[in-house]
């Protein structure tokens, strides 16, 4: 489960939002985040040095620092001393790093030449791209874990807070006959945690709709969503004080992302986005809602009660019948076919799917929801049971593989 920052940690948080606000504007932080579909990476992706300069430049440019020229290298190339001069920290598994500003171009340096993962690369580059911003607009500082932390939250300000949120924490699960596999991806240095709480405090302070806010949730990973929606609604009783802090709430819509010199045809490119034949929580854990029994067994016998007894007043007298025993013969013959109706019916009934923002219908023996894709894990009571059993999923495989370590052991 992932858990939100502190109170005091929080207050932090904002006042920092609220610095970077009253230093260089709202505008930037006003604007919906961007969002990881065609519409605003429209250039073509290669997993190669020249992919990555091309997402580098289109992060720059919405960054507002579209006059710097992208120079992207690999790491490994790069010589002994300028690692050193660049004040950078590389660490074992960075898929990017900012090398430093000369004049107008701003060098960037990737851990490899074949960056296969494009999401991970897109949150890597945003994380370096708002290095960048806050060497130009002399906002770094001294402790480098609080730089990176205060970069972090850069993100969020420039609008690259899905991409840095999402990568902070990937749960995958695959599998088949026989076997499961688990990963766990962590990225960033705020946590998931922080970021999700940031861009509800992004999204109440704008002033978004509740339409808004759903398409932000569909854009995160699974655990993000539900930390998201839940600091939204703490953060809604604040509302009047965020705006009033961090700037008026503001239009829904970005300008239209600009054309790079060199981008290429439409008709060859291709996007930082998930895979379009993949359902949006495919791989996640999801479980099954029931629907009430009891209203299927007892509601259509009390529905039928009304008709029944019309039809038995109806039949007695026509037929010349005692009314009351025309009455009761024909509400039990009614209340016998609603509930043998209500029977038929649970052999029929679906569950929802526990995921906020599904809540499809799960046919008996389904593996998979249908709707959202996610993996059918077990069974709950209500969809506010949803974050609890993940957790308790999650510690129940963790015990499992420790179990399976000590054995081979």
């Amino acid at each position: 489960m992932i858990r939100p920052p502190d109170p005091a940690k929080q207050a932090a948080l904002i006042e920092a939002l609220e610095e970077l606000v009253e230093r260089h504007g709202a505008a930037t932080l006003m604007l919906p985040p961007l969002a990881p579909s065609p519409e605003w990476f429209p250039d073509l992706w290669t997993p190669d040095i020249e992919g990555v300069r091309r997402l580098t430049r289109r992060l720059l440019s919405y960054a507002d620092l579209a006059h710097l020229e992208a120079d992207v290298v690999v790491w490994s190339d790069v010589p002994i001393e300028r690692r050193r001069r660049s004040g950078e920290v590389h660490q074992d598994g960075a898929v990017a790093l900012f090398l430093g500003l000369a004049g107008q171009v701003a060098t960037f340096a990737v851990e490899s030449a074949t960056a296969e993962d494009p999401d991970a690369v897109a949150a890597a580059l945003a994380h370096e791209v708002a290095h960048a911003w806050r060497s130009v607009h002399g906002e770094r500082v001294e402790d480098e874990r609080m730089e990176e932390e205060l970069t972090d939250l850069t993100t969020v300000f420039l609008g690259f807070g899905i991409l840095t949120t999402n990568a902070a924490y990937r749960f995958r699960k695959s599998g088949g006959y026989g076997y499961t596999r688990w990963s766990h991806e962590k990225l960033g240095y705020l946590g998931p945690g922080t970021l999700s709480f940031l861009l509800a405090v992004q999204a109440v302070a704008r002033g978004s709709d509740a339409r808004e806010r759903r398409r932000i949730r569909k854009l995160l990973e699974v655990n993000q969503a539900d930390a998201f929606a839940t600091a939204v609604e703490a953060l809604s009783a604040e509302a009047t004080l965020l705006q009033r802090r961090l700037g008026a709430p503001c239009s829904n819509e970005r300008p239209q992302p600009p054309v790079l010199p060199d981008a290429p045809p439409p008709s060859s490119r291709v996007t930082v986005q998930r895979d379009p034949g993949r359902a949006w929580n495919s791989g996640n854990p999801v479980f099954r809602v029931s629907r009430s029994r009891v209203g299927l067994l007892l509601g259509r016998p009390l529905l039928a009660l009304v008709p029944s007894a019309a039809m038995g007043g109806v039949a007695g007298s026509a037929f010349g019948i005692e009314p009351a025993f025309a009455l009761w013969g024909a509400v039990a013959i009614g209340a016998g076919l609603g509930f043998g109706s209500g029977l038929r019916a649970l052999r029929h009934l679906h569950d929802f799917c526990s995921e906020r923002d599904c809540g499809g219908l799960i046919a008996p023996g389904a593996l998979t929801c249908p709707e959202c894709g996610g993996l059918v894990s077990g069974k709950i009571a209500s969809i506010a049971g949803h974050m609890e059993a993940v957790e308790a999923l999650e510690e129940r495989q963790r015990a499992a593989r420790t179990a399976v370590i000590r054995r081979g052991e």
